[in-house]
Order: C-alpha cells, then sequence, then structure tokens
C-alpha cells in the first residue's frame, strides 16, 4: 500500500511551472513573472529546493545571470534567472526541469509523491476539457519522474491535486468535482482508489465547492486540513453572499462528521473574501484564503486589497504559529482562476517523515 502525506510534512522540494504565455495573463503578464520570482526566492529560503518547470524554447535570448544558481542549461533558463537576480534568491537552492507545459498550475497535473522514488500519476485533461490545449500537462508529470529517475505508478482516472486534501489518515474532496469528472466513476469506487494509493481510511465528501469555479468544486478553495483531524473551513462573512447557502452546508456537515472511531472534527473558520466578478468575463473570482501553501518553515497566504486579508492572517497565523507569514498578492494571479496552492507541488522528504505509517494505528485512536 502507498502513503500520502499531509502537506505540513517535511518537504524536500517544491515545484514550480514557470509562466510562459502572456495571452493567459489579461496584459498583465510582466507582474505576472515578477510574482513568480518573489514566490521562488522566499522558497528557496525555506529548506529544501525549487524545482522550475522551463520550457527552453518559448524563451526569448537573454543575457546570462551572473547568479550562480543551479547551472542554467538554456537561454531560456537565463531569462528566468535574469528577472530572479532582482530578488533575494538563495544560492544553490534552484534546480531547472526542462519540461513544457501549457499551464502553470501543476498542483493540479504534476506527481504526487508517495515514496522517496516513486509517484502516482493521474490523468489531466483540463479540468474537464474546458481548456486547451491540455496534452503537455498531461504528460508534464511523467517527464519530471523520468528526469529524476523515480518510478511512475500510473493509473489512468482523472484526478487533479486540488480537489483532495489529507491529514494522512482522513481525506476532504468534493462530489462536484470527481463525481463530474469521471462519470462513470461513484464515491465508492473513488473511496478504493484512496485506499489503494493513498492508504487513506475514511473520505469526507462535501458536496461543492465556490460558484463559478472553473475546477468544478476544488477543495483547496473552501477547505484545508490544518492538523490530525482540523479543518479550516471558509464562511461568507454576509448571509446574501453566492457562496454562503453551499459553504453554511459543508459547515453543518463537518461539524456532524464522525470518524470510524467516534472522534469528530475540530474545525475552525475563515472568511472568505467579498465576492467580485472578474474584470474581462462574466463570472465571480474563485477568490478564498483557504488556497494557502505549507512550506517547511513558512506559510504562503494569497491576500486581495480586502478589509478581510486582515482577519485571514490573524486566523491563519493562529493556525501555524511555528510557520512564518509570507502575504501573496493574488489578485492578478486569480484572473487566470488559480492561486498560490495551486502553482505548488510538493515532494514529501520521506526520510525525515513525522507520520511513518508504522504509527497508523497509534495516531488514529
Amino acid at each position: 500500500m502507498y502513503k500520502l502525506y499531509p502537506e505540513w510534512n517535511a518537504q524536500s522540494s517544491v515545484l514550480i511551472a514557470w509562466p510562459h504565455r502572456p495571452d493567459l495573463w489579461y496584459g498583465h503578464f510582466p507582474e505576472i513573472e515578477s510574482l513568480w520570482a518573489r514566490i521562488v526566492a522566499l522558497l528557496s529560503q525555506n529548506k529544501g529546493e525549487v524545482w522550475i518547470l522551463n520550457d527552453p524554447s518559448l524563451s526569448p535570448p537573454l543575457c546570462p545571470s551572473p547568479l550562480p544558481l543551479s547551472s542554467p542549461s538554456s537561454l531560456g533558463d537565463k531569462k528566468i534567472l535574469d528577472i530572479l537576480v532582482k530578488h533575494e534568491i538563495q544560492e544553490g537552492k534552484i534546480r531547472f526541469l526542462p519540461i513544457c507545459t501549457d499551464d502553470v498550475w501543476i498542483r493540479d497535473y504534476g506527481p504526487i509523491w508517495t515514496d522517496e522514488s516513486k509517484a502516482i500519476l493521474f490523468h489531466f485533461d483540463g479540468w474537464g476539457k474546458k481548456y486547451t490545449p491540455w496534452e503537455r500537462d498531461d504528460l508534464a508529470g511523467r517527464k519530471i519522474l523520468d528526469f529524476l529517475h523515480h518510478e511512475a505508478i500510473t493509473e489512468e482516472i482523472v484526478l487533479e491535486g486540488g480537489a483532495v486534501d489529507t491529514d494522512g489518515f482522513l481525506l476532504l474532496t468534493t462530489r462536484s468535482c470527481l463525481l463530474k469528472r469521471n462519470i462513470a466513476k461513484t464515491c465508492k469506487d473513488y473511496e478504493k482508489l484512496f485506499y489503494r494509493y493513498f492508504g487513506i481510511q475514511e473520505v469526507i465528501w462535501l458536496e461543492e465547492g465556490l460558484p463559478d469555479d472553473d475546477t468544478d468544486g476544488h477543495v483547496d478553495l473552501i477547505s484545508r486540513f490544518i492538523g490530525r483531524r482540523k479543518i479550516l473551513t471558509s464562511v461568507c462573512e454576509k448571509e446574501n453572499e453566492p457562496a454562503d447557502e453551499s459553504l453554511r452546508r459543508n459547515l453543518t456537515q463537518l461539524e456532524k462528521f464522525r470518524d470510524q472511531h467516534g472522534q469528530p472534527l475540530e474545525i475552525e473558520t475563515i472568511p472568505l473574501p467579498p465576492p467580485l466578478y472578474h474584470s474581462y468575463e462574466d463570472r465571480l473570482l474563485p477568490r478564498s484564503y483557504a488556497n494557502f501553501f505549507i512550506a517547511n518553515q513558512m506559510l504562503l497566504v494569497p491576500v486581495f486589497r480586502e478589509k478581510t486579508d486582515e482577519k485571514a492572517l490573524r486566523i491563519l497565523q493562529n493556525c501555524f504559529p511555528d510557520k512564518e507569514i509570507y502575504e501573496i498578492p493574488a489578485d492578478k494571479m486569480i484572473l487566470e482562476g488559480g492561486g498560490i496552492h495551486c502553482m505548488t507541488m510538493q515532494k514529501t522528504e520521506f526520510a525525515n517523515s513525522n507520520l511513518n505509517p508504522l504509527d497508523k494505528a497509534k495516531m488514529s485512536m
């Protein structure tokens, strides 16, 4: 049996796909590249490496950067270094992987590691074939593992990383996403799959995610595990907001949940930012503070220049008192439908795992 570890487990590296398509960013591409550079800079000061996926053929030639970082192998890599050098990059912490992608949301198509040198690869189809092209993203996970000489365990079912979250024993997801993505599969089918590949004992099925969310309800936009049997879930500040009814149903369901040992969940709530429509499309933006990323020594949190930012940051600091909080301006990033959690994928440091499968019986009581 394989084992999926929670995000707060020690990480040996974080994967990021570098943005290369200006057409996706509504005229904000330079700001997006600068934002990606800032995030890479922060993570480079964290324990572990940062692996950047980049297609050298899509990057215009620039002069090499003098920064001695992990042997850039192409003009495209040097173009990224030219941007990174403006930030406080920790030397020797950046690696480039010459892998082509279609989009930057590597959480949804990257490998899901369950062992030091092997990972599960699920099929990716552009969030239900809504967005094309997606074929290079579907192949990216395999290329990552080939480049690292890691074993791939392939499963043809569609499963995006942002659709699930875990504390190592319980798994959180939504029916609206999973049952729509693979219409021939039932909840029982998924539960068998999660037990086989992730070692999951029980699944918490929330009904749906945020309105107008292109992912059909990724759970990493609404509710996240913050500890063993501890969940942080989003709520609306006002009753008339579009997501209020569905988020209240989620909260009620979580409050009623009892695991196989009769244990309840410990639940904290965090406000959703006020509803805001897309500047260029007639739909709500899926803005959420739940789309944070837990790194080794830090927590990267999306902020939106709203009054709710301060409250959300205070709640998250209380949830993660041992982490340093970094605010990530997400108002431009969210225009493309994703956030800080969507653009990152961690590789667990299994040698120093603090959730060894041998401790399963002891920790599940």
